[in-house]
């Protein structure tokens, strides 16, 4: 069973992540600006991205000397996303992916989110995908399909190999 945070629903709140053995803070987003960034890049871009401006070159200052490896920062960035999102980090890229998927299945989706007074850019991310979660949901009639989507949401992904040294280096040329 998919475990959830039912708090993380209630308000915008900082986030914790702790690299190189140092916590660093990162202030709460809103759904909107976890929306922008995940439909426009990948979640590497958290971490260090939104940290305050000292904490983010003391991260890319361990990450350069080699005292911290790329794939902690996706990781970090990982739990930073399911702490925001009150569940998996998965869980929630899933239903985000499903709802951007199309144009049709978007303006759906966020047509009825609108209409029922849902603003992106006052909730937390974990309320945002409590409402698309529930929306679509309600409309599956047929108990099967219900229960292939609610298997598919729960289902985590598959372990990757990452060649770090690539990641890495296709982050830092991200940077600039």
């Amino acid at each position: 069973m998919v475990t959830v945070d039912p708090t993380a629903s209630l308000g915008i709140r900082s986030v914790y992540v702790t690299l190189g053995g140092v916590e660093y803070e990162m202030r709460g987003r809103s759904a909107a600006d976890w929306i922008e960034l995940l439909t426009t890049t990948d979640i590497s871009a958290v971490i260090p991205g939104w940290l305050d401006e000292d904490d983010e070159d003391r991260i890319l200052d361990l990450l350069g000397q080699g005292k911290i490896a790329f794939t902690e920062l996706e990781e970090a960035g990982h739990d930073v996303l399911s702490n925001a999102a009150g569940r998996p980090w998965w869980w929630a890229l899933k239903l985000m992916a499903y709802a951007a998927s199309d144009i049709h299945r978007w303006s759906r989706v966020n047509g009825r989110l609108v209409m029922a007074g849902v603003d992106g850019q006052t909730i937390p991310l974990a309320a945002w995908v409590d409402a698309v979660y529930f929306q679509h949901i309600e409309h599956i009639d047929d108990p099967d399909e219900r229960l292939k989507f609610q298997a598919d949401m729960d289902m985590p992904p598959s372990i990757e190999h990452l060649d770090e040294e690539e990641e890495s280096e296709a982050f830092l040329s991200m940077l600039g």
